[in-house]
């Protein structure tokens, strides 16, 4: 899975573009509505956010390490 989402970032970087925008629009909802309703199940997106920031740092650093040369 990191392997392909690495490879989609450098063949697609536009999708890559929308995948971060909407991992930060999730993450700016879920902060608005925790503090604005304090109900604690809006901080199930924060499982989400956590896991697609794992992605990425883990595709990045596959990119940087063996598809920097393609």
């Amino acid at each position: 899975m990191i392997r392909t989402y690495a490879r989609l970032s450098k063949d697609r970087p536009f999708i890559h573009v929308i995948n971060v925008t909407v991992t930060i629009l999730v993450f700016v909802f879920c902060c608005y509505q925790l503090l604005a309703n304090e109900r604690i199940t809006f901080s199930l997106g924060f499982i989400y956010v956590a896991f697609m920031v794992t992605l990425f740092s883990k595709a990045f650093a596959y990119r940087q390490k063996y598809l920097c040369h393609e």
